[in-house]
């Protein structure tokens, strides 16, 4: 089975996947800012490709590395968001 990381602006990964799992060698491990298995990089565009790895569950979270998109744009509004949730968790942990 051929691993299914799917690198932002290239496809799905073409490298075989480790027995027993949906990754190949060199995207096992590879974290969402969650702390999840990666399923894919951010494909947003600025200056340079965001690339960050991104689980199925979330969005990436551009705002938080200075990203903010033009006026509407659906990816940073929900990077935001998901910005707002981790940073909220952040706080609680460190008792802010």
């Amino acid at each position: 089975m051929k691993c299914r990381f799917d690198e932002c602006w290239v496809g799905r990964c073409k490298a075989e996947a480790i027995e027993g799992s949906d990754f190949c060698p060199a995207h096992t491990g590879q974290r969402c800012w969650c702390g999840a298995q990666a399923s894919r990089n951010c494909d947003v565009a600025s200056s340079l490709v965001c690339g960050a790895p991104t689980c199925d569950e979330h969005e990436c979270r551009c705002v938080s590395h200075g990203f903010t998109g033009s006026e509407g744009s659906k990816h940073s509004e929900k990077g935001y968001k998901q910005y707002q949730e981790w940073d909220a968790l952040r706080k609680a942990r460190e008792g802010e």
